[in-house]
């Protein structure tokens, strides 16, 4: 999914937050996703896909 060079780091990686945003709405929603496909919210917690 990740185009970046070098790639961002997969969604189940330690350091996976670490991705580059795709789309962001931590102000008016609270969660931003990452390239990876993971999906932070503004409080810490995440989904990691499947």
């Amino acid at each position: 999914m990740c185009h970046h060079v070098p790639t961002c780091p997969d969604a189940r990686d330690p350091h996976a937050t670490a991705a580059h945003t795709v789309s962001d709405h931590d102000v008016d929603q609270g969660w931003q996703l990452l390239c990876n496909g993971l999906i932070v919210f503004h409080d810490g917690g995440c989904l990691v896909p499947s």
